[in-house]
């Protein structure tokens, strides 16, 4: 749930905005390597204005309702013969199922009709925009860290005679568990975006566009497996924008994540094994079974991004799954030369190691497909 707050502007309209965004994001496992997400945005924007600081023409603007979706497919690269790292490519739309007419009349202080044409304001900008994406994973001591580049290329003018301007962001961070429960991080964010276009007006919008540098301290606590809330705020601490342009003062985020289970599919053999400790793998095959080991650790992104399909491939082949939690570090990670998370480890039905990958379930099923 963002909440960004903007400050009063230096323009001759006196504005301050509010906007608030309530985001429901659907994830899919389709594979090892391939996800879904589908991201079902609310918008609510409180904008008040005073045309020309005339208090008697104010006006009380506010716009709310579904905002465009965006579904993005997530598929992993594996290490590129990178070691200790995992890369991810993305690509995806936003679909204009969200209102962008911009053009309204509103009632002011003094009775009159004032209109306002008001496209950023807008639930949706009515663009059909891919995207195009890449991530890296890795682990740095008891840090795990991540690059990540997106491009949202604007293919307007929309039905409404406006172009919003293209977007590009870069994101690194890192995180750290500072207890069983909770972990910390922090992100720097670069975002920027073209100039928009207003073909009913003057052409280019001055007040739109430039660049954005954010610090974005964040905590997460986990309430079991599959559930955790994050709270993080994004702060600015560099601005380059074109005009007047309304800056955030903050942009405040509270999310929560569950994970669904089928009611009826067949009981895991999922155990924790370690915390760290040293542990040997040998005493903790399952008789009969293939045993697949996971090093892991709570802030590990790739890690979350594959458990799904780590739940449900256990499941379906009827593999025990032993986890070796790291995020605190420990003995462990010397005591098996884990330079990634995650880190699988197969043991046929025989106690005969297979094999040993960094974030390829993929090669996993082929292991033991081979195997058999």
């Amino acid at each position: 749930m963002p909440i960004n707050g903007s400050s009063r502007g230096p323009n001759a309209d006196v504005e301050s905005t509010v906007s608030r965004t309530f985001l429901t994001t659907l994830t899919y496992a389709a594979s090892p390597k391939l996800g879904f997400d589908l991201v079902l945005p609310y918008k609510d924007t409180y904008a008040p204005k005073t045309p020309g600081g005339n208090d008697d023409l104010k006006i009380w603007r506010q716009y709310a309702g579904m905002g465009d979706a965006i579904l993005l497919a997530r598929y992993g690269l594996g290490s590129l013969g990178a070691a200790g790292l995992n890369f991810q490519a993305t690509l995806g739309l936003r679909m204009p199922t969200g209102k962008a007419n911009p053009d309204r009349d509103w009632i002011a202080r003094n009775g009159e009709t004032v209109h306002a044409r008001d496209p950023v304001l807008q639930p949706g900008q009515g663009q059909w925009d891919p995207i195009v994406g890449m991530r890296v994973d890795g682990k740095a001591g008891n840090f795990d860290w991540f690059l990540s580049g997106m491009y949202r290329h604007s293919t307007g003018p929309n039905g409404y005679a406006y172009n919003y301007g293209s977007e590009a962001q870069l994101v690194a961070g890192a995180a750290c568990s500072l207890s069983d429960r909770w972990d910390a991080s922090l992100m720097a964010n670069f975002i920027h975006t073209d100039m928009d276009t207003d073909f009913r007006k003057s052409g280019a919008v001055k007040n739109t566009g430039g660049d954005w540098l954010y610090l974005t301290p964040g905590v997460r606590y986990r309430w079991d497996e599959g559930s955790s809330t994050d709270l993080s705020v994004m702060i600015p601490v560099y601005r380059n924008t074109n005009g007047n342009i309304l800056n955030p003062e903050f942009v405040l985020s509270l999310s929560s994540s569950f994970r669904f289970d089928t009611a009826n599919a067949p009981t895991l053999d999922d155990k924790t094994i370690s915390r760290g400790e040293e542990v040997a793998l040998e005493e903790h095959l399952a008789a009969g079974k293939w045993t697949l080991f996971e090093f892991r650790s709570d802030a590990c992104a790739t890690c979350a991004a594959l458990e799904p399909s780590l739940v449900r491939m256990a499941r379906d082949e009827g593999i025990a799954l032993r986890r070796v939690d790291i995020t605190r570090g420990g003995a462990a990670v010397k005591q098996h030369d884990i330079g990634a998370t995650p880190t699988f480890i197969l043991f046929d039905p025989d106690g005969v190691m297979r094999l040993r990958v960094e974030g390829d379930l993929e090669a996993v099923r082929k292991a033991m497909a081979g195997s058999r």
